[in-house]
């Protein structure tokens, strides 16, 4: 877990400072693709995640492997960070 934190914060510097719901879809992310994966296979995502656009984030983090409910889920987590 460690090893993946360590490399969330070399991809996401401000990572900590995230809304905890974006903490949650990223971690839920890199869990899936490896976080090797979430950068070269999302780069639009994680553009849009270090520019803190959470609404491109959202619709960047379809995934083809984890199931519809799954990318809901993370797609929801994205949205919540945007209700103030």
């Amino acid at each position: 877990m460690r090893e993946i934190f360590d490399a969330l914060l070399r991809l996401f510097p401000y990572f900590g400072n995230y809304p905890q719901s974006v903490q949650i879809a990223i971690w839920d992310m890199a869990y899936n693709l490896g976080v090797n994966g979430l950068k070269n296979k999302f780069p639009s995502f994680c553009q849009a995640v270090r520019d803190e656009d959470w609404e491109t984030a959202a619709a960047e983090s379809h995934r083809a492997d984890p199931g519809e409910e799954r990318n809901e889920f993370v797609f929801n987590l994205f949205m919540d960070a945007m209700v103030p």
